[in-house]
């Protein structure tokens, strides 16, 4: 039956009722979503602040231990090396009642410079700005990249807007293409230069090389246009050109902007000093060491030290480090240790894993550092998981780093391996840090997982650390 004309305006009447209580609903829901969102927003903000807590105090630890190292003469800008503390005035002859000597020396501060380069592509760029908008965010980033063990990677914000966050001068960090370089343990000192790819295939270089001086703990940006907020150079933009006109350009081939980073990168301490002389004679001194290779020497009452669990090779190499002061060559360790197969059938150490190795059992940081930058570029398919281990148990941040990039950017290779399935069944947190690293967790969300799952564990008494 049809429904009349009251019923009908009736019927309108109620459902204009239930609409707006619809519309009040949907204005209440709205609000209730803002106030969840910030909710999330703030319990990830708390996750950060933990999990940056928690390296802080790793970092107090380290550098309390570095200052009781300082304090007993083992470690510091000023340690007393063999070198110094054995010169001795260069010998020479009396005549007509002057001391005349003669030597020459040559200090070498670029004996260890990393050198690596890195290019991104950009795709497709008529799209970057709407899909940015999408993405929610205003710069687009480039994976992680890097250079002995240091880790970097580029950032380019297409209205030359902020690349960073405030620093400790309180301002953000503007600019069109920027590198962004992470922390690291101890200040390092980098050189770069940016080039663009243009129609013809060659790459040009956008701005001058800079030299710069990366503090300790502490995320930075750099590039020919970065400036503080408020402070803007001439000109803002990949050769001076506004995003738009980028587009337009010779520097964008088939709506792609290629770029590269041309990097060197200088460890702190790195230093060689060869002196030559007169003299015929030199007392070889004996070498400042950690206080477990001192022990070694002082509580042998015979001339033959017994080392069972370091193969020759490798600990000749060690003590030609001790005694000289000289960082090994790649080139030195390149074949492999002379140390057997290991029982669980993994391949032998080479040179370079086993004198790292060593130098963390004896604490030797200098050398303990060189060993992991050079290992970080030495990463194969076959090793990776071995190094990994290690890292994960040395806590080698950045080498860790540069492992969990490599199984991710070689996946097809890594994962068919024995080694990896090992690794992933023996060693379950390292294999947690897989998992995060390769879904793109944030790190400082990763760390907090990952110290959430070691205190679980280590609480039920099943946590492995060695």
């Amino acid at each position: 039956m049809a429904m009349t004309t009251s019923e009908l305006q009736a019927e309108i009447e109620a459902t204009k009722l239930r609409l707006q209580a619809a519309r009040t609903r949907s204005q209440e829901i709205d609000d209730e979503i803002d106030r969840a969102t910030e909710r999330q927003r703030l319990r990830r903000e708390l996750e950060e602040l933990k999990a940056e807590l928690l390296e802080q105090e790793d970092l107090n630890g380290s550098d309390e231990a570095y200052k009781g190292d300082i304090d007993a003469d083992e470690s510091g800008q000023f340690v007393c090396s063999s070198e110094a503390c054995s010169r001795q005035p260069v010998q020479g002859q009396r005549k007509n009642g002057v001391v005349r000597a003669s030597g020459d020396a040559c200090t070498n501060f670029g004996h260890q410079i990393l050198e690596g380069e890195f290019t991104w592509k950009l795709l497709p760029m008529s799209w970057l700005r709407t899909a940015l908008r999408h993405e929610r965010t205003s710069v687009a980033n480039s994976t992680v990249f890097f250079v002995g063990g240091f880790a970097f990677c580029f950032v380019y914000s297409p209205s030359g807007g902020p690349v960073m966050n405030s620093t400790d001068d309180g301002k953000r960090r503007c600019g069109s293409l920027a590198i962004r370089a992470y922390d690291c343990a101890e200040p390092m000192a980098l050189r770069y230069g940016i080039f663009a790819k243009n129609s013809t295939g060659d790459f040009v270089q956008w701005g001058a090389t800079q030299d710069e001086i990366h503090p300790a703990h502490e995320l930075r940006a750099y590039g020919p246009d970065v400036h503080a907020e408020g402070s803007p150079p001439q000109a803002i933009g990949i050769f001076g050109l506004t995003h738009e006109q980028l587009l337009q350009s010779e520097w964008v081939q088939d709506d792609t902007l290629t770029l590269k980073l041309v990097l060197e990168v200088r460890l702190l301490g790195v230093q060689v000093t060869s002196q030559r002389s007169e003299r015929e004679a030199v007392d070889i001194p004996k070498p400042t060491l950690h206080r477990d290779v001192q022990t070694l020497f002082e509580e042998s009452t015979s001339r033959v030290i017994m080392v069972e669990d370091c193969a020759a090779d490798t600990f000749k190499a060690f003590l030609r480090y001790l005694y000289t002061d000289n960082l090994p060559t790649v080139e030195d360790l390149a074949k492999p240790s002379s140390q057997a197969v290991k029982k669980d059938g993994s391949p032998p150490l080479t040179q370079m894993e086993a004198l790292w190795a060593v130098s963390h059992k004896y604490q030797v940081q200098r050398l303990q550092r060189w060993c992991e930058a050079q290992l970080c570029n030495q990463l194969s398919a076959e090793q990776v998981c071995c190094i990994l281990r290690q890292a994960h148990v040395f806590e080698a941040a950045q080498l860790e780093k540069a492992c969990l990039s490599y199984i991710k950017d070689n996946s097809a290779q890594v994962l068919k391996l024995q080694a990896y399935s090992d690794l992933i069944s023996k060693w379950p947190e390292v294999a947690l840090k897989i998992h995060l690293f390769t879904a793109g967790v944030p790190e400082a969300e990763a760390a907090a997982i990952v110290q959430a799952r070691k205190v679980r564990r280590l609480n039920d008494g099943v946590e492995r650390t060695s």
